[in-house]
């Protein structure tokens, strides 16, 4: 019975980790434009004021046509603000940049002659605009997969 009892609860902690990990998602970064979406510019509260649906996987935007491009690029969560003919145009979304790119990827960014860019950042954790971070679930998983263990 307690052979029996040990097994249950070792499947217990293997399923209970199984249901923390990830599917192996990419980058995931906000994708918004102050141009369409106000709550979009700053300052920007990811939790309250911009729809779920904006948080996107760049990776699974690379189109597989581009495949060969983007196996030489990382994908990077970029923040720009431009004057566009005067007016402020606040812009998150996904970028693609050179693998040993460790600068300022932004600037060397074509842009037309009536946008000027402001700032432009890049970051390379899932959504750093705000985003909770998953640390907590993790830590969580570990340690009620060790007291289950315990219990074996």
């Amino acid at each position: 019975m307690a052979f029996s009892f040990g097994i249950n609860a070792l499947l217990a902690a293997v399923f209970v980790l199984f249901l923390t990990l990830g599917q192996g998602e990419g980058l995931r970064c906000w994708l918004c434009s102050s141009e369409s979406n106000p709550s979009c510019a700053d300052p920007f509260n990811a939790t309250s004021r911009v729809p779920k649906y904006a948080l996107v996987d760049c990776d699974a935007r690379a189109s597989s046509a581009h495949q060969q491009f983007y196996q030489q690029q990382r994908a990077v969560c970029r923040k720009s603000i431009r004057l566009v003919r005067e007016e402020r145009v606040t812009t998150r979304g996904c970028a693609w940049v050179s693998m040993d790119n460790v600068g300022d990827d932004c600037i060397d960014e074509k842009t037309p002659s009536f946008v000027k860019i402001e700032s432009c950042s890049s970051c390379t954790t899932d959504a750093c605009n705000g985003a909770p971070a998953t640390v907590g679930a993790s830590l969580a998983a570990a340690i009620a997969t060790a007291v289950l263990a315990r219990f074996a």
